[in-house]
């Protein structure tokens, strides 16, 4: 949710994905400079079921993340992320990369799972955790 910059770090996602795509159906939320880029990459990396909706506010936005089993925030910074707040409320299981502002949110284990910034293994071996382990879902 939100720009597709460089900051956001989309590209981790997109690699964590890599294999394993076709057991889900990612929706990426919002637009920027890299959507040519992001889409690119999906090609090339062979990648399925990866949604891109544009820019989505309001209702659109709520559905979305009601319509969402686990929200995930690859970024390499953030200040206050008003995405994790949005994806708690809305009581989503939650994996963002361990750094500066998501951490301030996210404690590991308890509310979401924090994985290494730019660790592609680790970020697709926390969602599948997360897809597999109803104790950590619930958690």
């Amino acid at each position: 949710m939100g720009r597709l910059s460089v900051q956001k770090n989309i590209p981790q996602l997109l690699g964590s994905l890599e294999g394993i795509s076709d057991q889900f159906e990612t929706h990426i939320v919002g637009n920027g400079a890299l959507e040519h880029d992001l889409k690119l990459l999906v090609k090339n990396l062979r990648l399925h079921n990866i949604i891109f909706h544009g820019r989505k506010d309001g209702n659109d936005l709520i559905k979305l993340y009601r319509e969402s089993d686990i929200f995930l925030l690859p970024s390499n910074r953030e200040g206050m992320p008003l995405v994790l707040l949005e994806a708690m409320a809305m009581s989503l299981p939650i994996i963002a990369t361990k750094v500066t502002g998501n951490r301030d949110v996210v404690m590991n284990n308890k509310n979401g799972l924090l994985v290494p910034l730019n660790d592609i293994v680790a970020f697709r071996n926390s969602l599948l955790k997360i897809k597999t382990d109803k104790n950590c879902i619930e958690k």
